[in-house]
């Protein structure tokens, strides 16, 4: 067992005075006296050690911590603390830091640090130091006195002294960082195995009803659905479109640009430059998906379109910034036309106000997307560059708003049939929201389910019966409550069940697989070919992650199936809710029924999959090794104690005074 100083030097004590009883009477007499003393002076063993301890105690006594390399108490008397303090703050201004932020927690992590690091053998030779203090200010001497002296630091030896704590700390977290990152093979493996766990799925599939085929509800039905809509989405579904009256400047990307450059003035074509191997390359990238999906790069003939597409980018992006220079009560459409004219671009005006359909058929510049940009256009004289974003379009071009008619939302009776049309779609899944609730009664039906259910629900009828009873009261005390009656109690019965459905619905989650195979046979009976049931064994959870943009396909029901994230929230068991894929007019209702972990074996023969496992558990670890090096955090871990004391001259109440440094 080790012992202190303080129990080693009363062992010595004792020793002497055996000695001295059987070898030299006259010592043991003063032996005797001298541990009189001792025992008179200090009460206890604890009295002892601490006359002989060199840590502070009392009122002298500023903190104290528990040191994680050596297990030994270090404390920090007020003086030696607040010492560290201006020196630290001294640090932070030389450094062009803010005082301001700097706070006590701050200087016992960097304390706890430094005795972590020495604790550890960690020490900072000459060379070390003279090495930090070369990058730190740049080598010139003289100026490394002035910014110490500056700084308020005595002397550059007591500069040193303090810097070479700064480095220890430093090399310490960096040292615990480096630790943090070297990761066992488990740890690889459990980070690995979470990203390719395996899913048994067992999918039911629900093809569309056809929406033309489903018989229309009367009247209060279609009203009801209207009704019921949010705002938001009816008035998306159900209004007039805007109509915009445009004229549009455009330039097909086959125009030989080069005679049209040359014709301009040399303030104007100094705009319109030679496009770089930069340039080209990212135009290439843009547009590649779509025309060149097979090649890695253009080859010369593709080189020379890329940069005559750029060119005319430029012509019709100068003439738009040319006409938006002009004042705005010029930006006529008298101007726009001439100064589309003047680069080359061939200005249309068609006719009147156009709809959606009308604009999307404008030749050569009408898309899906000139709608949404007509869109961002919001008053007569605004204008906008039609730059090439996909690859798909066929020339450049700049549009002009002439006039507009805003977006009028509908009313009920004006929407006319187009409520049936979209109530129809509501009823396409019909089918598969007819067996999930099917499924969901049978699972309630079951004893034990419904026991559960009962017990909650009994719980929500207390907690509403309560909240009534206090109602009632607080309406019988005086008029200025509401008065309670059966609407207002029902209302607060609703809310009460509303508000434990969650749990409800966690129970009917955990047995629907216990009915799901005799629902499922007896839906298949009576559906027959609208229904069909697959299984995809051993899915991977990052089946997602593995498909290539072009083995991405969001018309795929499978694709729809294995990398939903209700289907992979589940547990075993588990059964979604109805999945809807409009693009296939199909819907799933999906049981996962197995959940497990490849082998470790399997992560060995991933290398890509185990690098990328490491790499992410490494920089997950690296984040805890930071946050462990929080103040707080890194005051927790030590027992950090700091006595609770009065400021001199504070009277109790009032606020203690800054930490130093501050």
């Amino acid at each position: 067992m080790m012992l202190t100083p303080a129990q080693r030097t009363l062992r010595a004590i004792l020793a002497w005075s055996v000695v001295a009883l059987f070898v030299l009477p006259i010592y043991f007499w003063i032996t005797v006296a001298f541990t009189i003393v001792v025992f008179a002076l200090f009460s206890s063993m604890s009295d002892v050690e601490r006359a002989f301890s060199d840590q502070p105690q009392g009122d002298d006594l500023a903190g104290s911590f528990v040191c994680a390399t050596t297990g030994e108490t270090v404390g920090y008397d007020i003086r030696s603390f607040e010492t560290l303090s201006r020196n630290y703050a001294k640090l932070v201004r030389m450094t062009g830091g803010d005082t301001n932020d700097l706070d006590e927690d701050q200087i016992w992590a960097f304390a706890i640090s430094v005795a972590d690091a020495q604790g550890a053998g960690l020490r900072v030779s000459d060379r070390e130091l003279g090495s930090a203090l070369s990058a730190m200010m740049g080598g010139d001497a003289q100026l490394y006195e002035r910014i110490v002296l500056q700084a308020g630091f005595p002397s550059k030896r007591a500069f040193e002294t303090f810097f070479r704590k700064v480095l220890i700390a430093q090399r310490w977290q960096q040292a615990q960082m480096q630790a943090a990152s070297v990761l066992p093979a488990e740890d690889v493996y459990q980070r690995w195995r979470s990203e390719n766990e395996l899913f048994d799925m067992d999918v039911l599939l629900f093809a569309d009803r056809d929406t033309d085929s489903i018989p229309a509800p009367g009247p209060e039905a279609l009203r009801e659905f209207w009704d019921e809509l949010p705002d938001f989405r009816r008035e998306s579904l159900f209004k007039e479109p805007a109509r915009h009256d445009i004229a549009f400047g455009a330039m097909l990307f086959t125009t030989d640009p080069d005679p049209i450059i040359a014709g301009l003035s040399e303030d104007l074509a100094k705009f319109v430059k030679e496009p770089d191997d930069a340039q080209i390359a990212q135009r290439f990238q843009r547009v590649k998906r779509e025309r060149y999906p097979d090649l890695e790069e253009p080859d010369e003939v593709i080189e020379a379109d890329l940069r005559r597409e750029l060119k005319v980018l430029s012509l019709a992006t100068r003439a738009h910034t040319e006409f938006r220079l002009l004042p705005e009560e010029e930006r006529t459409i008298e101007n726009f036309r001439a100064q589309m004219e003047l680069f080359g671009l061939t200005v249309s005006d068609p006719e009147g106000l156009l709809g959606p359909e009308e604009v999307e058929a404008l030749e050569p510049i009408g898309d899906e997307l000139l709608g949404i940009r007509l869109q961002q256009m919001r008053k007569a004289g605004d204008s906008q560059t039609l730059t090439s974003v996909s690859g798909k379009e066929s020339a450049a071009g700049v549009v002009y708003l002439q006039d507009l008619v805003e977006a009028r939302p509908l009313s009920f009776e004006e929407a006319g049939d187009k409520v049936l049309e979209e109530w129809r779609k509501t009823q396409a899944d019909q089918e598969a929201r007819d067996f999930r609730d099917a499924l969901a009664e049978a699972t309630r039906a079951l004893p034990e389910a419904a026991a559960e259910i009962a017990e909650i629900e009994a719980r929500a009828a207390e907690e509403a019966l309560a909240r009534i009873t206090a109602a009632e009261a607080a309406a019988d005390a005086g008029p200025g409550a509401p008065p309670v009656d059966d609407e207002m109690r029902e209302q607060i019965r609703d809310e009460a069940l509303a508000a434990v459905q969650p749990e409800i619905d966690v129970v009917v989650q955990e047995h629907a697989g216990e009915v799901w195979e005799p629902t499922v046979a007896a839906w298949m009976e009576t559906l027959g070919d609208r229904v069909e049931r697959v299984t995809y064994d051993d899915v991977p959870a990052n089946t997602r992650s593995k498909l290539t943009a072009d083995e991405r396909d969001p018309n795929s029901v499978e694709q729809f199936v294995k990398t939903h994230f209700s289907v992979l929230a589940l547990d075993a068991g588990g059964v979604t809710d109805v999945l809807r894929l409009p693009v296939a007019e199909t819907s799933a209702v999906v049981r996962v029924a197995d959940r497990s972990y490849p082998p470790m074996s399997e992560m060995l023969a991933d290398e890509e999959g185990m690098d990328r496992a490491r790499q992410t558990q490494a920089q997950a670890a690296l984040t805890m090794a930071q946050i462990e090096f929080m103040p707080a955090a890194i005051m927790e871990s030590h027992g950090l104690r700091r006595p609770e004391r009065t400021e001199p001259g504070a009277e109790e109440g009032e606020e203690p005074a800054a930490p130093a440094g501050s």
